[in-house]
């Protein structure tokens, strides 16, 4: 298996207690350290809170709530306005929940929850 240097990343979790050196350097490239990085559509931080995947997610509901508010005006019936919530703007917010939802904040929840 052949790394791509420039699509990796390194990031420690938790205390840092490596070397600022890596460990592993594939073809002799080095690798970009960070601190933040999405991975399968979950914003992931080394010092694993959640607030970079919450605005996110707040973010992309709020604009698809815009699109909801046009497809009112339009006049759509209620079926498809209930059907446009739940296949856009509910599966944005619901996303990899198991991952994330537990380990939130109550701040960031009622955030959450008032979108």
């Amino acid at each position: 298996m052949q790394v791509n240097a420039s699509k990796t990343k390194e990031m420690v979790i938790g205390k840092r207690t490596i070397t600022d050196a890596s460990l592993f350097t594939p073809n002799c490239q080095p690798i970009d350290k960070v601190e933040e990085l999405k991975l399968l559509g979950v914003w992931v931080s080394a010092n694993l809170t959640w607030n970079k995947h919450v605005d996110q997610m707040i973010s992309k509901a709020t604009l698809r709530f815009y699109f909801l508010k046009q497809i009112r005006k339009a006049s759509a019936p209620p079926e498809d306005m209930l059907l446009f919530y739940t296949s856009v703007i509910r599966s944005v917010s619901e996303h990899a929940a198991p991952v994330w939802h537990s380990s939130l904040t109550a701040e960031q929840q009622d955030l959450l929850q008032h979108v």
